[in-house]
């Protein structure tokens, strides 16, 4: 049996001759850009990705920066967080046999990961008030913790407990993150949503516009 194991493992690196991250997610992703308002002008580099909302395949690279641009509105630069591909730790498998895979995961960049890989920008009019300042943060601060707490989010419903759901609540300003009427709503809430962004608006739409 385990000369049978060692030659299918064999095979398998022949016959895909690449990184396990490489092979199954590309080189590129699909990141998805939304605004509140709509129409709003996505920069990287200089060039123009799209006006929101849109969704783009880019490389998967360190350290990008988007400027966002819209008139009558404030600029934003906004940081787009990567971290590590969990694929690419497929590569333990059968690094005794392709020692090349992680090299050719880190030199397509498919090591790296879009996290999240969908934003939700909020502009600030140029004459806005302090009051509508504040209020806005506050709403761009709640949407981007649901956006990268998204999947941890949901475990912590499905237990009705949970750290994620205790900073949630905190945020939300409300005192028991275990309220059987809060997590009955936020279950809902996220039923009736099909991602994590729309999960984001449903929350502010029903907690933070009351």
């Amino acid at each position: 049996m385990g000369r049978l194991l060692r030659a299918l493992i064999i095979l398998s690196c022949i016959s895909i001759p690449s990184g396990c991250a490489t092979i199954l997610d590309g080189e590129k992703q699909l990141v998805t850009f939304s605004s509140s308002p709509s129409e709003v002008a996505i920069y990287l580099d200089g060039n123009r990705l799209g006006v929101t909302p849109f969704s783009k395949e880019m490389e998967r690279e360190k350290d990008k920066v988007v400027v966002v641009k819209k008139e009558g509105y404030e600029d934003q630069v906004i940081a787009l967080n990567t971290g590590m591909n969990p694929k690419t730790f497929l590569n333990i498998l059968w690094i005794y046999f392709l020692p090349t895979a992680l090299t050719t995961d880190y030199a397509s960049g498919s090591y790296l990961e879009y996290k999240p890989n969908a934003y939700h920008i909020t502009m600030t009019p140029i004459r806005a008030s302090q009051t509508e300042r504040d209020r806005l943060t506050k709403q761009m601060r709640l949407r981007n913790f649901v956006l990268t707490s998204y999947p941890n989010l949901r475990t912590d419903l499905a237990r009705g407990k949970g750290e994620y759901l205790a900073s949630l609540s905190r945020m939300l300003r409300i005192e028991s993150p275990a309220d059987k009427t809060l997590a009955q709503e936020l279950r809902r809430l996220s039923s009736d949503s099909w991602n994590a962004p729309a999960f984001a608006e449903g929350i502010i739409d029903h907690f933070h516009n009351q």
